[in-house]
């Protein structure tokens, strides 16, 4: 998967480092061999067609900014991501996307 996200993020207020995020994640699927099960045939199967190349997920998120008036400030916080698109085509059902992070981020600086 190739994901591009388009992310905002804003501040209630500038006394406080807590900040919220939300946005989309425009994914395309580069390739696939995962199996897919055909409840038809009782197999499972590989076939790259079946897939949507192209979703788009929505993005809910919140962080802290920590020790910003140091020389290595950081963040952590959490992201919750849905895929709005189903990830098969219509005949093999509906399976979505949902991936859930918590995370670390240090800023690179000279």
């Amino acid at each position: 998967l190739l994901e591009i996200p388009f992310l905002f993020q804003y501040r209630l207020s500038e006394k406080y480092p807590v900040y919220f995020e939300e946005g989309a994640t425009v994914t395309y699927l580069l390739n696939s061999n995962a199996l897919v099960y055909n409840s038809n045939s009782a197999a499972y199967f590989t076939d790259e067609t079946i897939f949507n190349k192209f979703l788009i997920s929505v993005n809910l998120g919140a962080g802290i900014n920590l020790a910003q008036k140091t020389k290595l400030p950081f963040s952590i916080g959490y992201q919750f991501k849905y895929s709005i698109g189903s990830v098969v085509k219509n005949p093999f059902g509906k399976q979505h996307f949902i991936n859930s992070l918590f995370y670390l981020k240090i800023p690179l600086k000279k």
